[in-house]
């Protein structure tokens, strides 16, 4: 099996392994700038992967991490917002798993978009 380790930012596989500082390995990517330590990288793992299926995993990964620390301040939010009440989970719960299903799909089209602009070389940041 093979591993393939990818930037938690933009998902490029373009990783530059830095400095030990503190004991802590620094990382960088090469599509972003984004630093970071080794630990927050994103493990990919699966027979050779395809670029597909690389970017597959990683929308996957990103969904898992929105619902494990978004999902309750969204909870939270709505119930204070008073859209829904805290006493009806079963409902907050569908709520809060449409929330992040909404932001995962924001956030992959927006992606999409930011390529494209990569690619035509009009730079989003420029």
């Amino acid at each position: 099996m093979t591993e393939h380790l990818v930037c938690p930012k933009c998902a490029v596989a373009k990783i530059g392994v830095g400095e030990l500082l503190g004991g802590v390995v620094r990382v960088a990517c090469a599509g972003c700038g984004w630093v970071g330590k080794y630990s927050d990288l994103l493990t990919i793992g699966g027979p050779d992967l395809s670029a597909t299926e690389i970017a597959e995993e990683v929308s996957i990964a990103y969904l898992r991490l929105l619902a494990q620390y978004v999902g309750r301040p969204m909870g939270l939010a709505m119930a204070q917002a008073g859209i829904v009440g805290a006493q009806d989970p079963q409902q907050l719960g569908r709520l809060i798993k449409a929330a992040c299903h909404g932001a995962h799909k924001a956030t992959l089209d927006e992606v999409e978009k930011i390529q494209r602009e990569y690619r035509d070389g009009k730079r989003p940041d420029a």
